[in-house]
């Protein structure tokens, strides 16, 4: 498997920050988009994100 890749994506969201940081980080909210895939993280500057799903 090879190392250091990194995925970039930039999109502008007509929302107020607050909401759109709670829809990308409130494992709920993020079922309802992901189709129920469940995330795991801390949510820390350079920690991992987890999706699980089927």
């Amino acid at each position: 498997m090879e190392k250091g890749l990194v995925a970039r994506a930039s999109v502008s969201v007509n929302a107020p920050v607050d909401k759109v940081w709670e829809a990308l980080t409130n494992p709920e909210i993020i079922k309802q988009y992901m189709f129920e895939t469940a995330v795991i993280s801390d949510w820390k500057e350079g920690s991992q994100i987890v999706w699980k799903g089927e």
